[in-house]
């Protein structure tokens, strides 16, 4: 069975954080296109008739119709992920090896509740708590 370390899991997350912040605003960008554009790609306009300087004739001032739209946007803000975990210590490396379980099966292994949050819309960063209490700290370039 592969081992991966605890880093390279946070890593992947953060990735996949990133991924899709981009898929969604890609997809957005290109509905934006679809629906505000015509066949030729030019921006569809609406006309907004404004006072003239020459007394009560109004002229006709075209503005885009995304003008007309929200700018606000989905986005991912955060991932928060809860896990159930055995912590028992390796001989060999002095490290901690942490295994996932659904339920505790042993009455000599640690169970640990760990928590991964995953926040920031440009830049990605995280932190992990163990049982509550901090354990790491990450940015999402390099966990």
């Amino acid at each position: 069975m592969p081992t991966h370390t605890f880093d390279s899991l946070l890593h992947s997350l953060s990735s996949s954080v990133n991924e899709t912040k981009h898929s969604i605003s890609d997809r957005q960008q290109g509905q934006m296109r679809r629906i505000y554009t015509d066949d030729q790609g030019k921006s569809l306009t609406w006309t907004f008739y404004v006072p003239s300087d020459q007394g009560e004739k109004y002229k006709p001032l075209e503005l885009p119709l995304v003008s007309l739209r929200s700018n606000s946007e989905l986005h991912v803000s955060s991932l928060s992920i809860e896990l159930n975990v055995d912590v028992n210590e390796t001989s060999k490396s002095k490290r901690l090896s942490v295994t996932l379980r659904r339920f505790k099966n042993s009455l000599t292994s640690t169970f640990v509740r760990l928590k991964i949050i995953i926040s920031g819309i440009k830049n990605v960063e995280g932190t992990v708590l163990a049982n509550g209490k901090l354990l790491k700290k990450f940015n999402g370039n390099n966990s």
